[in-house]
C-alpha cells in the first residue's frame, strides 16, 4: 500500500513537474558556459586584433563622448599614450577652436546615428601631443552592446596630411599650368591680332600705293590744275577724308582755295564759306594754321569742341566748323624749293573714323605729287603767257613797221 501511494505522489510529481522539463531541459550546463566563454574571448581577441590592425587610428566612445578604447595608431597619429587618452572625452584629440560646434555635432549624432562620413565638405583636424594641427578624414559607426545596454561609436580616422600635401602640389601645378596656358594664349592672341594687324596694314599700304598711283595718273593727265586738282578731291572724298579742301597761298599770304570737296554735295558751298568769309592771316596764331607758317605737315587725331572754340574767330565761323563737322584733320603744305603754292586739308566728319600717325606720311606724299602738279601748271601757264605776250609783241612790231613803211612810202611820193 505504501508503495502504491509513494508511486501515485511520484507520478503526480512528474506530471506537476512537466511544465518545466523544456525550461530544465534549455539550461546550460558548466561545459557550456565555458564553451561560451571561449567563444566570446576568441570574438574579443579577434575584434581587438582587428582593431590594433586597422590602418586608421580607431576610437571607441560611449554616447556621451567619452573615449573607452583605442588602437595602437591612434597613439602613433596622435602622440598620446592610450592609457592618457581612455577616459577623457574625445574632445581631447580636437583643436580648442572647434570644441563647441563638435560637441553640438556630437549630440546630434547619437540622436540620429548611422554610417557616414563626419562633417562631409568641411575641413577637420586633430590635435598632436605637441599641439600640431593635421588635416583628417573620420568615418562614424554606431554600434550597440546588448548586454550591458550600451549606444557606442566607433570613429576611424585617417591622417591625409599627405594626400592635401599632394592635393596642393597638384592645385599648385594646375595654377601653373593655367598660368602657362593663359599665357601661351596670351601670346598667341597677341601673335594673331599683330598678324591680322599687320595683314591690314599692308592691305591698307597697297590700297595707299594704288591711291597714289591713280592720282599721279590723275594729276599728269591734264596742265588744267584747277580742273585736275578737281578731279582729285572727288577722288580723295570720301576713299581717304570725308572732305577736303585745296589752298592756293600768294606771296603776300592770301589765301584762295581752288578746289573743295564733300562726301555731302549740299555741304561743299560751306567749305567754300569758310575761306571767303574768314581769310586766312598768314601772321595768325591758330594751331589749325601753324603748318603755313611751318612747311610741316600736322595731324589732329580727334577734334574736341575746346580745340575748336580756340581756334575760331567767332560764333558764326564756329558754326560752319561744326555744320561741316571736324573730328580729324591733316595739314599738309603745298611747297617745291621754298616756294609754297598752298596747302591740302583732309578731314574726317561724320563716317566715324580717325586719322593715324601712320596717315601723316600718305598725306605728305599725296600733297608732294599735288604740289608737282600745281608747279608744272603754273610754269605751263607761265610759258603760255610768256608766249602770248611776245606774239603780242611781234604783232605790235609788225604794226608798227608796217606804219613806218607806210610813212616812208608817202614821204618818198612826197619828194618824187
Amino acid at each position: 500500500m505504501l508503495r502504491f501511494i509513494t508511486a501515485i505522489v511520484s507520478w503526480g510529481t512528474i506530471v506537476a513537474m512537466y511544465k518545466y522539463i523544456p525550461v530544465a531541459l534549455s539550461l546550460k550546463t558548466s561545459k557550456d558556459f565555458e564553451t561560451e566563454l571561449l567563444e566570446r574571448k576568441k570574438s574579443e581577441t579577434k575584434f581587438i586584433g582587428l582593431l590594433e590592425s586597422a590602418p586608421d587610428a580607431m576610437i571607441i566612445t560611449n554616447g556621451g563622448g567619452e573615449i573607452l578604447m583605442v588602437n595602437a595608431q591612434t597613439e602613433r597619429i596622435f602622440g598620446f599614450k592610450r592609457d592618457v587618452i581612455v577616459g577623457r572625452k574625445v574632445e581631447f584629440l580636437i583643436p580648442e577652436r572647434f570644441h563647441h560646434k563638435h560637441t553640438d555635432y556630437r549630440e546630434g549624432y547619437v540622436e540620429n546615428p548611422k554610417v557616414r562620413g563626419m562633417g562631409i565638405g568641411m575641413d577637420l583636424f586633430g590635435k598632436r601631443k605637441d599641439g600640431s594641427e593635421f588635416p583628417v578624414e573620420i568615418s562614424l559607426s554606431p554600434m550597440e552592446v546588448i548586454e550591458k545596454e550600451e549606444f557606442m561609436v566607433i570613429s576611424a580616422i585617417r591622417d591625409i596630411t599627405k594626400q592635401k600635401e599632394a592635393e596642393a602640389e597638384i592645385k599648385k601645378l594646375n595654377g601653373n599650368l593655367e598660368l602657362l596656358v593663359v599665357e601661351r594664349t596670351t601670346k598667341l592672341e597677341l601673335a594673331l591680332t599683330s598678324e591680322k594687324a599687320a595683314l591690314a596694314e599692308m592691305n591698307k599700304n597697297q590700297l595707299r600705293l594704288a591711291f597714289l598711283t591713280e592720282a599721279s595718273n590723275i594729276l599728269a593727265s591734264s596742265l588744267d590744275y584747277s580742273e585736275t586738282l578737281t578731279n582729285l578731291a572727288k577722288m580723295i572724298t570720301p576713299a581717304i577724308a570725308d572732305w577736303c579742301a585745296i589752298d592756293e597761298v600768294g606771296e603776300d599770304g592770301t589765301r584762295k582755295r581752288i578746289v573743295a570737296a564733300h562726301v555731302d554735295p549740299g555741304k561743299t558751298k560751306f567749305v567754300y564759306e569758310l575761306t571767303q568769309k574768314y581769310p586766312l592771316d598768314i601772321n595768325a596764331l591758330p594751331e589749325i594754321y601753324q603748318v603755313i607758317r611751318t612747311r610741316k605737315p600736322e595731324i589732329h587725331l580727334n577734334i574736341s569742341d575746346e580745340f575748336m572754340e580756340n581756334t575760331v574767330q567767332d560764333a558764326e565761323h564756329l558754326r560752319l566748323i561744326r555744320e561741316l563737322g571736324l573730328k580729324s584733320s591733316i595739314t599738309a603744305a603745298l611747297y617745291s624749293r621754298d616756294k609754297l603754292y598752298g596747302v591740302l586739308t583732309l578731314v574726317l566728319a561724320d563716317s566715324g573714323r580717325l586719322f593715324e600717325e601712320k596717315d601723316l606720311e600718305f598725306a605728305k606724299e599725296l600733297a608732294l605729287r599735288a604740289t608737282l602738279a600745281l608747279e608744272n601748271a603754273k610754269l605751263y601757264k607761265e610759258m603760255q603767257d610768256s608766249n602770248t605776250e611776245l606774239e603780242q609783241r611781234v604783232a605790235k612790231r609788225t604794226f608798227d613797221l608796217e606804219a613806218i613803211n607806210k610813212e616812208l612810202e608817202a614821204f618818198s611820193y612826197s619828194v618824187s
